[in-house]
């Protein structure tokens, strides 16, 4: 057992062999700018590719809020985004096309070595959750889940029932929460011996500041969550 921090000030005994590692990039990209009109668009879309690319290369996990995708977007096939980076799968939950939306992209080397699986959500939550469950192959350590999130920021009901089928959504043993609009980080377990973090661990309201880093760290293994945000204009 390993001490762990939870983010309030409180030592938790934690267990480094339940903890799987990984690394985590989230940028709200208020537009991908996937379909220019004008070359001011193409300029941007270039900027925007430039910067996936950063993203993606320093993390396997990449999740995207504000895609303002068609909502048929990546229905039939990569669709758009995977025009604009290189090596990674994509995964989509769309609103329409001007609106929300958000993308989990996935480095190709990391799904060699795990399964995935979109997690069913509440139909609320098209364009605003994304939740894909990955498998280690070789069981090198447990499963967990990457929650991406873009909440609704102009319906405060909305916002509220949206928050509501979260919710409900069954805990798995291990999460990680990313989005804008909430406290958007935390890593959750309901087995014992774990019981005492089967609250929120870590809270990240939005993306705050250009580049920020939480390390968990646990004996011989840490956990990497990367924030990164660049406005562009």
């Amino acid at each position: 057992m390993a001490p762990c921090c939870s983010g309030q000030g409180e030592i938790l005994e934690v267990s480094h062999r339940l903890f799987p590692t990984v690394s985590i990039n989230s940028w709200n990209a208020t537009s991908l700018s996937l379909y220019p009109q004008d070359v001011a668009g193409k300029v941007r879309q270039g900027a925007v590719s430039t910067n996936l690319g950063r993203l993606c290369s320093s993390a396997p996990i990449n999740c995207i809020q504000e895609t303002k995708c068609n909502s048929c977007e990546g229905d039939f096939g990569q669709g758009a985004i995977s025009r604009l980076v290189k090596d990674c799968k994509v995964f989509y939950s769309n609103d329409r096309r001007g609106s929300a939306g958000v993308a989990t992209l996935v480095k190709t080397s990391f799904l060699e070595k795990h399964d995935t699986e979109v997690v069913k959500l509440a139909p609320i939550l098209r364009g605003h959750a994304l939740a894909i469950k990955f498998v280690p192959k070789d069981n090198s350590h447990k499963p967990f889940t990457v929650f991406n999130i873009y909440l609704s920021s102009k319906d405060p009901r909305t916002r509220k029932r949206q928050l509501k089928a979260l919710m409900l959504i069954a805990p798995p043993e291990y999460s990680f929460w990313w989005g804008t609009g909430i406290s958007s980080l935390f890593l959750r377990t309901v087995q014992p011996p774990l019981s005492k973090i089967s609250r929120p661990t870590f809270f990240r309201n939005g993306l705050t500041s250009p580049l920020t880093s939480l390390f968990v760290k646990s004996a011989n293994h840490s956990i990497l969550t990367t924030t990164f945000a660049k406005t562009l204009r």
